[in-house]
């Protein structure tokens, strides 16, 4: 017996039980399998990053999380392509709604499932142990709203090719990650960055806008009317939340695409402003602009400097010099002032002629990261040699705590006392 509704027909060893849709459950062992999985692959990630990473403090500490998801991505994106191309090619109507045995690429389904579903819970016990560091409020949401949503299609066995298109849309978060290691490896003034700003914007609009809301349409228009009536006769509560919260996916996608919009927008607009008037250094933070229009401006920005580090020098020598006993008096003296003078007509030369070289080369634009921080920017480049003797003062400093602290220590053991950890 040949029966047909929309699309569907049982003659080919198919039965109506194949085509009715229930709650036919998940595989919580394999998905627990994957969470371990993935979250022994992050512990992996985290010892290299770490490892790897050490001189740039948020790669060491966040970079395995990062690193995590670049591979979860990379996995995603080939899972997904070869879902949709074979669902496109391979499939009717009928393999495209329901998740048969027979069915194209049926196999590469279910591992592509719970291995994301095993990451997104892996994932969101990290954004909840380092919340707001690794993902804000959005991102939860994202990572709740595709576990019921994986959750949904996986129980009910329905929308393989769903599956597929859904999984491509992490190929925009390849770059995103490699994005972020420039920026936190100090990269984020390279060509390297402004390629993968490129190709993540791209990479966006085309997986989780275009093919997305694309996707959306043929839900609606065609697997939603076969899924919901016979011989199908799904559940409409479940392929509605199915399908509103598909939407609601592609609604916080287009708030990520104006956000990415919004920031290249801002980027160009500041370059496009330049460095202000001719012969100034524009200094750009978040308070308002600061700019020095002359050599002596400059040369008095670094002076300041050059005198708050002989104060720190000084400071740290009359701690060194109480740490062994001696009674001093540390508040600060003139002398700091007067060394700082002497000093400072010393290495005039030296001085102008970086000045100069600021002067003949054409202005920089400093990046913005807080007024206070791009002030003191500037002052010590313009001021490397007093730079290099707070140095020497710091460390000679440093090295007679520590040897006044080791006294100390030998003292201590040496009459029997006792001590505590400062």
């Amino acid at each position: 017996m040949t029966t047909a509704a929309h699309g569907l027909a049982y003659d080919d060893g198919h039965g109506p039980d194949d085509f009715e849709v229930r709650w036919r459950g998940i595989h919580g062992w394999a998905i627990t399998a994957f969470f371990l999985l993935w979250e022994a692959l992050y512990q992996l990630c985290k010892l290299v990053a770490a490892r790897r990473g050490s001189q740039w403090v948020k790669v060491a500490r966040l970079g395995g999380s990062y690193l995590t998801a670049f591979l979860n991505a990379c996995i995603c994106s080939v899972l997904g392509l070869w879902i949709l191309l074979a669902y496109l090619l391979f499939a009717g109507s009928r393999e495209r709604a329901l998740v048969l045995d027979d069915g194209p690429a049926v196999g590469v389904v279910y591992i592509a499932a719970q291995s994301f579903m095993g990451w997104l819970l892996m994932d969101c016990v990290h954004l909840l142990t380092h919340f707001p560091t690794l993902g804000g409020v959005d991102m939860v949401l994202h990572h709740v709203a595709f576990l019921i949503t994986a959750a949904l299609g996986y129980g009910y066995r329905v929308v393989p090719f769903v599956c597929g298109w859904l999984l491509l849309g992490e190929v925009s978060s390849v770059p995103l990650n490699i994005r972020w290691y420039l920026i936190q490896s100090g990269r984020g003034e390279s060509h390297a960055l402004t390629l993968t700003n490129y190709s993540f914007a791209v990479c966006f609009f085309v997986c989780r806008i275009l093919l997305l809301n694309a996707g959306l349409v043929d839900l609606f228009v065609e697997l939603r009317p076969v899924l919901l009536a016979p011989p199908c006769n799904a559940e409409a509560w479940a392929v509605n939340t199915f399908c509103a919260l598909l939407v609601g996916c592609s609604l916080l996608n287009m708030y990520w695409m104006g956000k990415i919009v919004q920031m290249a927008t801002k980027s160009t607009t500041r370059s496009s402003h330049g460095a202000g008037d001719k012969g100034a250094l524009v200094i750009r933070g978040k308070s308002s602009p600061v700019q020095l229009n002359s050599k002596e401006e400059m040369a008095g920005l670094a002076s300041r400097a050059g005198f708050e580090i002989d104060r720190a020098i000084e400071e740290g020598e009359c701690n060194a010099r109480e740490a062994r006993g001696e009674f001093v008096n540390c508040t600060p003296s003139t002398s700091s002032l007067i060394s700082h003078s002497s000093r400072r007509s010393s290495s005039s030369n030296s001085t102008s002629s970086l000045l100069a070289d600021h002067e003949a080369s054409s202005v920089p634009t400093v990046t913005p990261m807080g007024h206070l921080f791009d002030r003191a920017h500037l002052s010590l480049q313009a001021s490397w040699v007093m730079l290099g003797r707070a140095a020497d003062g710091a460390a000679s400093g440093a090295a007679a705590v520590a040897n006044a602290a080791a006294d100390r220590a030998a003292t201590a053991v040496s009459t029997g006392a006792r001590t505590e950890r400062p």
